[in-house]
């Protein structure tokens, strides 16, 4: 019984079972490896996010920043230049997969002395699960949460931020 049922797997593949779904991990691993290589040579700078139904702040931590340059597409956000973070002064030339879309006319970004501002505006109002399109396992030496910045969705709809009864705290 068991070796006709075997037999019965060889004859009867779909696409996506037996020797077909090993070659689709096996490519799988090999874009993951791929996309780990290309993290680890490229240099990225620290950088910190958080949003609002409308926007995505972000804020990449270099200082004194040369030639800074950033550029917008529907899914990504280029920024080249150099500066100062905290292992010393390094040049950087780095492209952030969004994980949805964002309205590159109305985007914008400021460079100041200790860092840059990044304001990005969503295509579709909503919350965000996650930033990039890479899971979280790549980005976690580079990107953070900005607790000083995030409003969660129940503050947003209660219209404020923060905790209710400590504006007096600090």
């Amino acid at each position: 019984n068991h070796f006709f049922a075997f037999q019965l797997r060889l004859f009867h593949r779909t696409p996506f079972s037996g020797a077909a779904q090993n070659q689709k991990q096996r490519k799988q691993k090999r874009r993951t490896a791929h996309t780990r290589q290309e993290m680890a040579s490229a240099k990225v700078p620290p950088c910190k996010w958080a949003q609002n139904k409308d926007r995505i702040f972000l804020t990449i931590d270099v200082s004194d920043a040369k030639d800074a340059t950033v550029s917008f597409e529907e899914k990504k956000v280029v920024f080249r230049g150099s500066g100062k973070v905290a292992s010393g002064a390094a040049e950087f030339d780095t492209t952030i997969n969004l994980n949805k879309e964002i309205t590159p006319a109305d985007c914008k970004h400021k460079v100041t002395d200790r860092e840059i501002q990044v304001n990005l505006k969503k295509k579709e109002s909503g919350f965000w699960e996650r930033m990039t399109e890479e899971p979280s396992k790549v980005t976690k030496h580079w990107l953070s949460c900005d607790w000083s910045r995030w409003v969660d969705e129940d503050d947003e709809k209660a219209g404020g931020a923060g905790f209710p009864g400590m504006d007096d705290f600090g």
